[in-house]
């Protein structure tokens, strides 16, 4: 149940990043920002985990590009920009945290192929 409460930040983070492409880039981006980390979940290799933390890194750089660039344009046309700044701020903090979650060590067994994440059972207590 964790393992898939987890997934809801990460997803949302990528659902966003796909709504930025539909509205202002190549549509094949937001289709790659849907498809790509669905394809990546479901291999069970450490190098998929990083893949998706690269993924979110660089939709990290997307929203700080996107905020600097709208702060540029209110300040030309004399607008406020700080709603839009906190709003976006708020949207790549929450793509951070998205990357963080993959350090947690539900995911680091999820991608070295350990199944039983998935199951509501109670980790097995190690003896001393």
């Amino acid at each position: 149940m964790f393992f898939i409460l987890c997934l809801i930040p990460i997803s949302l983070s990528f659902i966003c990043i796909a709504a930025h492409f539909l509205r202002h880039g190549p549509v094949s981006l937001a289709i790659l920002a849907i498809v790509l980390p669905i394809v990546f979940l479901n291999i069970r290799q450490n190098t998929a985990r990083r893949a998706i933390q690269l993924l979110l890194m660089a939709a990290i750089y997307q929203w700080y590009r996107t905020i600097a660039l709208i702060i540029q344009e209110r300040n030309l046309e004399q607008r406020s920009w700080t709603a839009s700044a906190i709003i976006l701020g708020t949207v790549m903090l929450l793509t951070l945290f998205s990357a963080l979650l993959l350090e947690l060590p539900v995911f680091r067994r999820r991608f070295q192929g350990d199944e039983s994440v998935l199951e509501d059972k109670p980790e097995p207590e190690s003896q001393d």
